[in-house]
């Protein structure tokens, strides 16, 4: 499912990053800032990939009558 939503990931990517390189502008930090935006997306798409999880677990066994 998350090869299905690759647009919307890549659009994500380019607004942390984004975002990053403005703070890498004002800071002067750039090890620390991309850390953290790398930090920052792999924490958005576990909730992401989890929820999906979920979803898929409950529709299954609703649809097999557990």
């Amino acid at each position: 499912m998350m090869k299905g939503t690759s647009l919307a990931s890549k659009v994500a990517l380019l607004e942390i990053t984004g975002i990053t390189r403005n703070l890498i502008a004002e800071t002067f930090m750039p090890m620390e800032m991309f850390s953290i935006a790398g930090c920052i997306y792999m924490i958005l798409s576990s909730i992401f990939i989890c929820s999906l999880s979920f979803i898929k677990k409950r529709l299954v066994s609703r649809a097999t009558g557990e």
